[in-house]
């Protein structure tokens, strides 16, 4: 059974092109400070490959690059969001492989391939959140981590 989207592309495209670009790094409010700290005092360091789902604009990409040292991608399906965190990554000097469609249709090259994969504020637009945390755990290699 396919699992019912609580948003739309329509709703994004919209949310991005009003967003307001001040607001780019990570750890500025509460609940990201506390979980910079838990990331900072649990997650390894170095060349790890880190996935992130629902990525348009995201501030988290250069976060686990910088911090980290990962290499970073991700997936939305967002032109106006991933545009805007191409432009981001760009300024910030920040390699990274983003992909402009729909995460529910990942292709092939994109499986399995990475050390740790993380969605920031997408699960809870699905009503089946279980089926949405298998779906993102396709794109792990064997042992990895899905925060």
């Amino acid at each position: 059974m396919a699992n019912k989207e609580l948003t739309t592309q329509t709703f994004w495209e919209s949310f991005y092109a009003r967003r307001n670009r001040g607001k780019n790094v990570v750890g500025r409010v509460l609940n990201e400070k506390q979980l910079c700290r838990i990331l900072n005092d649990t997650l390894p360091t170095g060349r790890l490959n880190f996935f992130e789902f629902g990525c348009g604009d995201s501030r988290w990409l250069s976060y686990f690059a910088r911090t980290f040292g990962y290499q970073v991608a991700g997936i939305d399906y967002s032109d106006k969001g991933t545009s805007l965190l191409k432009q981001k990554l760009d300024q910030l000097n920040i390699k990274a492989d983003i992909y402009h469609q729909d995460f529910m249709d990942l292709p092939d090259h994109l499986l399995e391939r990475y050390d740790m994969a993380a969605s920031f504020g997408v699960v809870e637009h699905f009503l089946d959140t279980s089926d949405i945390l298998n779906h993102f755990a396709k794109v792990l290699k064997r042992d990895g981590i899905l925060i």
